[in-house]
């Protein structure tokens, strides 16, 4: 066979024997020789996108929701930087993702030659690592091909996981012979590899995790503060952390904050040791000035809210990070403690040594009033949590008329147990952070905060739904829609279940609650940019099921029929700005009543 043809093939087969098998392919010329080796692997799941962008963001939700990298492969030229948003996504927000790209020979490079760009380490620092794979040939030993492939995927998941980049360059012909897992070649070094199934280096990643002797460092601050509390940021979906953390609250008696990013908030019944409305209770001047906590323990990735941060800053407690890389996390410069390791490992050795040590913590000995009532420090914090549900609760209950603060919280009462929930950025993420409330079911969380963008949500969260192999909700705003809006042909073509919840309130409603609010010259045409548009046309046109609804009323018997069938369906909400607007006040004022 062709060398191009055998060296893709062992391309293939060493990603499959590394667990790495799902491939997004996008159709072009150059890459024929990978394409047709993966299209003939029998252990390669393979889906076609007719867009780059489309296909990278699909692969950054299905790593979401699997852990494991998916495999993009484009042709030469600017098909491969569509890439580039959802690589600064994976790259930012740690997720595994490996990057095939096709490239034309190196004496075609900088000619004028048709379709060839400058490809070499083409995005830049935003991957852990890329090579520039020469043009097979047989004064290179088969085995360079494996162990370049091996340290690929190594990279990929290793501490910080992130995008890799193998930019492939092929020789003319590009057609192989149609052989599937054909080595044969005078090589004999590669015997030992194919009688096997292992790859041809084995990778074992470290497990670093808390030593005896940083317990001991952080001891003071854990042991003897009254107050503290649990902050926690994007974690992974292991079961086990999110136990371990709830028994770390439990021990030390503080209550947990967790970022609608952690999922702990869907985690059964453990999710009643999460505070919610964190955000709104952080605003009751009255309530949160005798109540700042001394020591802030934070675990995982950034967190959403931007109230907790900015408060955080204001009162200076002790602040310690743990997460699991070494990048640093702190824009305001307000971290004492940095720790790394795994978190699965440290959490279970900093529990064992709390037991240990149970006597030496130090519970608060004394009591706060707050509207009338004598309450302990962890108390107060849940009592007034359930005062802020129902004053929302009030408001939301005598309005039909739909807002995005009661969709929110509808979809977050509704959502069904053992199902996913993907969240866009702009104004549903942080709707749903500061509304969210404690719920008994298991809910798997995805949303793209490494660099926040609004593009690329709806197939992130198709490739969500499918690596999770569940029904998901979407929540998204008109605008990210927009963005995405060609990604319905990849929802068409799909077997997922997934209900998309489109917040229409004509343009970037985000930009009436910032500084530029003010400056009305410029903010409606340049900020938030209205448009007349709705999406029943768009929807018929990819053949996809769809509803509009004003109300709540009409919301809950449309999604609870979503929920009740099989396949997709877009649910457009018809968000009034003014209505949304004025709920958003009455419940201001009602939480002022407590504050």
């Amino acid at each position: 066979m062709s060398l191009n043809g055998l060296w893709s093939n062992l391309i293939v087969e060493e990603l499959t024997r590394n667990g790495v098998n799902f491939f997004c392919i996008s159709p072009g010329s150059r890459s024929t020789p990978l394409v047709c080796a993966i299209a003939r692997h029998e252990k390669a799941k393979k889906q076609i996108f007719y867009d780059e962008r489309a296909a990278a963001f699909f692969a950054l939700g299905h790593a979401r929701a699997t852990g494991s990298p998916a495999v993009l492969v484009a042709t030469s030229g600017t098909a491969a930087v569509n890439y580039y948003p959802a690589i600064v996504e994976a790259s930012m927000d740690y997720i595994p993702m490996i990057v095939l790209t096709a490239d034309r020979p190196p004496e075609l490079r900088d000619t004028g030659a048709n379709q060839t760009i400058d490809q070499v380490k083409l995005f830049f620092n935003y991957v852990r690592w890329s090579f520039d794979f020469p043009c097979p040939t047989e004064d290179i030993s088969l085995p360079f091909v494996l162990t370049t492939v091996d340290q690929m995927v190594h990279r990929s998941r290793n501490k910080p996981p992130g995008p890799v980049h193998l930019n492939l360059m092929y020789r003319e012909p590009l057609i192989p012979e149609n052989s599937m897992n054909n080595y044969q070649s005078n090589s004999k070094n590669i015997n030992k590899w194919r009688d096997s199934d292992r790859p041809y280096t084995l990778y074992k990643l470290a497990a670093a995790c808390l030593t005896e002797d940083q317990i001991q460092d952080l001891a003071p601050n854990l042991l003897n503060k009254k107050t503290g509390v649990i902050v926690v940021g994007s974690i992974s979906q292991d079961q086990t952390i999110k136990n371990d953390l709830c028994l770390l609250a439990k021990k030390l008696g503080w209550p947990i904050f967790a970022d609608i990013s952690s999922g702990l908030n869907f985690h059964g019944d453990l999710s009643s040791l999460v505070l919610p409305f964190e955000d709104l209770l952080m605003q009751l001047e009255k309530f949160n000035s005798p109540l700042l906590p001394e020591v802030v323990l934070h675990w995982g990735g950034r967190i959403v809210s931007k109230v907790l941060t900015d408060w955080v800053s204001k009162h200076e407690p002790t602040y310690i990070i743990f997460n699991d890389w070494s990048q640093r996390l702190d824009p305001d410069h307000k971290v004492h403690f940095k720790l790394e390791g795994d978190l699965n490992h440290s959490l279970n050795l900093l529990n064992n040594w709390l037991d240990k040590n149970k006597t030496c913590i130090k519970k608060p000995d004394f009591h706060y009033k707050f509207i009338g009532i004598q309450q302990e420090w962890s108390s107060i914090w849940r009592n007034t949590a359930k005062l802020v549900s129902e004053k929302i609760d009030q408001v939301v209950e005598m309005n039909d008329q739909i807002s995005e603060i009661s969709a929110v919280r509808i979809i977050n009462r509704l959502l069904p147990d053992d199902s996913g929930l993907f969240l866009s950025n702009s104004m549903p993420v942080r709707y749903m952070n500061r509304f969210k409330t404690e719920s008994n079911k298991n809910i798997i969380v995805g949303l793209n905060r490494g660099a926040s963008g609004i593009d690329g949500i709806l197939s992130s969260a198709i490739g969500f739904a499918q690596g999770l192999e569940k029904r998901v909700t979407l929540i998204i705003g008109d605008l990210a829609f927009i963005h995405d809006l060609n990604s319905l042909l990849l929802l068409q073509a799909s077997s997922v279940s997934l209900i998309v919840i489109v917040m229409n309130n004509q343009g970037g409603n985000i930009f009436s609650q910032l500084p530029i609010s003010n400056e009305l010259d410029v903010l409606e045409d340049y900020f938030i940019t209205p448009h007349s548009l709705t999406f029943q046309h768009a929807a018929k046109l990819f053949n996809i099921t769809y509803h509009c609804t004003n109300t709540v009323t009409d919301l809950i018997k449309q999604y609870k029929t979503a929920i009740s069938q099989k396949g997709s369906v877009i649910i457009e909400i018809t968000i009034d700005k003014e209505a949304n607007h004025h709920i958003q006040n009455l419940i201001n004022q009602q939480l002022n009543t407590l504050g």
